[in-house]
């Protein structure tokens, strides 16, 4: 049952820092996407 439990507590560790990581990728995309905005437009 504790080896259960643990297991499973790693599981959610690891899933909330996938989602997490997922996060990050998708807010370094919007300032990207943003920063080449500004740079098309002052060409």
């Amino acid at each position: 049952m504790f080896g259960d439990d643990l297991y499973y507590y790693g599981y959610q560790m690891e899933q909330h820092q996938l989602i997490d990581k997922i996060k990050e990728n998708i807010e370094i995309d919007k300032v990207l996407a943003k920063l080449m905005e500004e740079k098309t437009k002052k060409v």
